[in-house]
């Protein structure tokens, strides 16, 4: 597992700042895009690409083989998209 750390070297470590836990925040939130964006709107087949941290080389990929891709926050209702 992961614990919350911080190696400290030459420094009273009771004059940092408290180490902030980023459980306590949502994190796919910060990461996804905010708006939806089409990419190739004439390509085949249709994707939708439902943004929680995606890598560009996935979306590139896609891409590259001739996909429609349509990237959308991670709170985006996908019941109002047209994909494959």
């Amino acid at each position: 597992g992961t614990i919350l750390g911080r190696i400290v070297s030459h420094q009273n470590p009771q004059n940092l700042p408290p180490i902030e836990d980023p459980n306590r925040r949502n994190l796919v939130a910060s990461v996804s895009t905010k708006s939806a964006k089409v990419y190739n709107p004439n390509g085949k087949p249709r994707i939708c690409l439902v943004d929680c941290g995606m890598k560009y080389n996935q979306l590139r990929c896609f891409l590259s083989r001739g996909a429609c891709v349509e990237v959308v926050p991670w709170d985006h209702d996908i019941t109002k998209v047209d994909y494959d």
